[in-house]
């Protein structure tokens, strides 16, 4: 993903590109053990929150 996608999400902007990275997140935060849609739902929240609260920029000092 190039920086200004990056970017981009930290700053809150919304699209497919924000969408794959939440997939992604929410299976590394969730793992995919059991109960497949719960663990993502749970994910998705979770990065979405992180994002959006901007833990992320200030974790990432962007």
């Amino acid at each position: 993903m190039p920086a200004a996608s990056g970017h981009r999400i930290v700053e809150g902007g919304t699209g497919p590109v924000r969408d794959a990275v939440l997939i992604n997140v929410a299976a590394a935060y969730r793992g995919l053990d059991g109960d497949v849609r719960a663990c993502m739902a749970a994910g998705l929240g979770e990065a979405a929150a992180a994002i959006d609260s901007g833990a992320v920029k200030a974790t990432l000092n962007c």
